[in-house]
């Protein structure tokens, strides 16, 4: 029975850190889309969500508070939801594409979680070199997107 309840206090712990992780994502998306005279980025949020935690009613309250077109806001936030490695690892490939053919500027990319799809695809001792390796293509192509276009990844 003790070792349940920890187990409880665990996980609730654990919901604590990921909501408390989301918020700072949801106020770094507010700072990259807000406008550049007002302190922001002034531009195009990507939110790849692995997880399908990506919800705009988060985002409401925040555009309430800086006074900002909640439409408007999420006009500019493009949301890919991701369900495999595979998918994660073509990616990068597909933000590469969207920024060419946009053309607007760019200016984060937030990858929610990024280990959760590779926690899911990849278990065990025997494939943690393979996770590991698919992590950092993953990460060098981010890497790439983030110093070829001069916008901020968060992972």
């Amino acid at each position: 029975m003790a070792q349940e309840a920890k187990g409880d206090a665990e996980r609730r712990e654990e919901g604590k850190q990921a909501l408390g992780a989301r918020r700072r994502l949801v106020a770094r998306l507010h700072e990259a889309r807000h406008r550049r005279k007002e302190g922001g980025g002034g531009g195009k949020v990507f939110w790849l969500d692995t997880e399908g935690t990506f919800c705009p009613e988060r985002l409401e309250p925040i555009c309430d508070r800086f006074d900002i077109d909640f439409n408007a806001a999420l006009e500019n936030i493009l949301t890919l939801r991701l369900y495999t490695t595979d998918a994660l690892l073509d990616a990068p490939r597909m933000l590469h594409t969207q920024i060419m053919e946009d053309g607007g500027p760019f200016r984060l990319i937030i990858v929610d979680s990024i280990m959760a799809l590779f926690r899911q695809d990849y278990s065990g001792r025997g494939e943690l070199s393979a996770r590991q390796q698919a992590l950092g293509q993953v990460l060098a192509h981010l890497k790439k997107i983030a110093e070829t276009y001069n916008i901020a990844v968060v992972c």
